[in-house]
């Protein structure tokens, strides 16, 4: 089986981290929560390289939403 496609969400990583800082975590305290290692966690960040399924995992430990944004008349999808 192979590895899914990593799709570029531009700015996901960036938007994760301001979550973290509001919620006043660390990326240690959402790899614990994901049960994944900090320093691959802390990559894929910092590479902005991940895909839908991390995405969704994360929001998930959150306790967020993914959202589909319409950029011409800001409709939230």
């Amino acid at each position: 089986m192979s590895e899914p496609e990593v799709i570029k969400f531009m700015g996901i990583a960036k938007n994760i981290k301001k979550c973290l800082l509001d919620k006043d975590m660390k990326i240690s305290d959402l790899a614990s929560l994901l049960d994944t290692d900090v320093k691959a966690l802390s990559v894929k960040l910092s590479r902005d390289s991940l895909n839908y399924k991390s995405i969704e995992n994360i929001a998930n430990a959150l306790d967020c939403d993914i959202r589909l944004v319409d950029k011409k008349t800001n409709t939230v999808y």
